[in-house]
């Protein structure tokens, strides 16, 4: 039995996201078929930003009016941020790779004094000369509570959620018809 409900008023009266794009596949082939295809942007992320994209936004409706306008500052949002972001993703996960010794690791400064050098420095270039007659050398190392600070704080950042929050004003912010709905009837 059909729904006329649904029948006589739409849920939306313009598409949702999944109306416009039914699977990854389809969202990675439509970039694609733009010709705007980078290498950053490839099609696994392209397949991994539907998704994320979906879980966030899949059910609400597009925010214009013009379908093909949404679409492309779809494309322009892509463009924009993701080169960035999936630059700031791979820098995450090797810092979340990082163990705890690794953290530990400060900094190390070497400083190196040349009392009557068998050449002359130049002031025009940074080469070091080969000679030195006093060096001092500074290590530095975490405590163990520092270095579990410093990955709390890495672990808390989430680049994704930055990201797609880049989407938002793509998307109604009210979500519900626009159409009005009369109803007639015999009472």
């Amino acid at each position: 039995m059909p729904n006329y409900f649904e029948l006589l008023a739409p849920k939306y009266s313009v598409p949702v996201f999944t109306d416009l794009f039914e699977s990854a596949d389809a969202f990675s082939d439509f970039y694609v078929a733009t010709g705007q295809l980078e290498s950053e942007v490839n099609a696994t992320f392209l397949k991994k930003l539907w998704y994320m994209i979906y879980g966030r936004y899949g059910s609400n409706p597009i925010a214009y009016d013009d379908i093909n306008q949404w679409k492309y500052d779809l494309l322009n949002k892509i463009n924009s941020y993701a080169p960035a972001f999936i630059k700031k993703d791979a820098v995450q996960k090797g810092l979340r790779a990082l163990d705890l010794d690794d953290l530990r690791e400060g900094y190390k400064s070497i400083y190196n004094h040349a009392i009557n050098p068998s050449q002359k420095p130049s002031t025009d270039n940074t080469e070091e000369i080969p000679y030195i007659s006093d060096q001092n050398v500074n290590k530095t190392k975490k405590n163990k509570a520092d270095a579990y600070a410093t990955l709390w704080d890495i672990l808390r950042t989430d680049v994704w959620e930055e990201f797609i929050k880049k989407f938002n004003v793509l998307f109604s912010k009210v979500v519900t018809t626009t159409d009005r709905v009369i109803y007639i009837g015999d009472n």
